[in-house]
């Protein structure tokens, strides 16, 4: 068995030790990773477990130690005990804010999932199994294969190709959002049996159902807003998906549709936007929830995230086959139309082009 009891027969599985006067986890790394491990033992997070050794263990691993908490993983928690939905996107916030910090440090965690957050006393979560991380420099993406047990969160350039980056992360906090609001609804209904993402299709299918386009459905329990910042993040695009800087101005905001992020999804979604309660409010009691005056400006965001983002986009898996033009089913159900000023310019654009070239084609067929 694997961390807190998921199966798994990699070789990497962490695993809780005891050591002379505590308990901690022990993951089991190829010497030929410790590079990328080393940066580890600087980091110093709230929402990231410390790093207490990095040593060697064998002629072919290094063993990472890492603190333990004893009060087990977030997914065990959230179907064991009752929780309200804001809870939940406090733990999210508390995620997202120990990610983006990796981020800040170059290091891609790689296997982002509910059982991978640990809990600690006062609702506080930490992002654990650091065994898989990533160390990158000024080329941000790097290659390796996918461990065979990490189908279920990983996005499609990670399951074919090994293509790891800062936007791959972002694809597993996505994913599990929706688990954790999964797990929140089957405690609700006493149903806590294998808890998953895509918990009806078999592992070796799960590319093929990411390419038909298929993703997880808003649990009953998740808030829209949550649910539009996570289906973002699910985005096939590695560049269109939100940076963890925009994801966490959204999730820490008392207004979050006056997030950056959601801000301009309304702007490019008027007609589902009239559908959705824009003016939802989180408590500034929460202790997620950050001052307007405390987050960075508009400007600075967009600067810290790909134009791409900010651009029109349709919320699919898989690039649109010809023959699925008329299939208006295998896209977005709510799809992306043009604004009236977007629709403006490109009515402009097109006069400007078409009119010389008419003339063109009119000057060609004279004799």
């Amino acid at each position: 068995m694997g961390f807190f009891g998921s199966a798994t027969t990699s070789i990497d599985r962490p695993t809780i030790r005891n050591f002379d006067m505590y308990k901690a986890i022990r993951e089991l790394v190829l010497k030929t990773q410790k590079d990328d491990l080393e940066k580890l033992k600087h980091l110093k997070h709230e929402n990231i477990v410390s790093v207490i050794s990095l040593t060697n263990h064998d002629i072919k691993n290094v063993a990472l130690v890492t603190e333990y908490s004893g009060h087990g993983s977030l997914l065990q928690k959230v179907l064991a005990e009752k929780h309200l939905p804001e809870q939940l996107v406090s733990f999210v916030a508390q995620i997202s804010q120990g990610v983006q910090y990796l981020h800040d440090n170059n290091i891609i965690h790689g296997d982002l999932r509910a059982e991978h957050i640990m809990v600690f006393p006062n609702d506080k979560v930490k992002v654990s199994r650091l065994g898989r991380s990533k160390a990158v420099g000024k080329i941000l993406d790097t290659k390796s294969p996918m461990p065979e047990d990490a189908v279920r969160w990983s996005p499609p350039e990670v399951i074919k190709d090994g293509t790891y980056s800062h936007s791959s992360d972002v694809y597993s906090f996505g994913i599990v959002c929706y688990e954790l609001f999964d797990a929140l609804d089957a405690a609700k209904e006493s149903k806590t049996d294998d808890v998953k993402p895509f918990p009806t299709i078999e592992d070796n299918q799960i590319l093929a159902h990411l390419q038909a386009n298929k993703r997880p459905t808003r649990p009953q329990l998740m808030p829209i807003w949550v649910h539009l910042v996570a289906k973002q993040c699910l985005l096939l695009w590695p560049s269109e998906r939100p940076p963890f800087v925009l994801i966490e101005d959204a999730l820490t905001s008392c207004k979050p549709f006056e997030s950056c992020l959601l801000y301009h999804w309304v702007k490019k979604h008027e007609n589902e936007a009239d559908n959705i309660d824009v003016n939802v409010t989180q408590s500034m009691k929460a202790s997620h929830v950050i001052p307007k005056e405390s987050h960075q400006t508009f400007e600075k965001l967009r600067q810290l995230a790909a134009v791409e983002v900010f651009l029109d986009h349709t919320y699919v898996y898989a690039p649109r086959k010809k023959d699925d033009e008329d299939d208006e089913s295998a896209y977005e159900e709510l799809p992306l139309a043009l604004n009236s000023e977007d629709f403006v310019l490109v009515t402009i654009l097109a006069a400007v082009f078409w009119i010389p070239c008419s003339f063109l084609i009119w000057e060609s067929g004279r004799p």
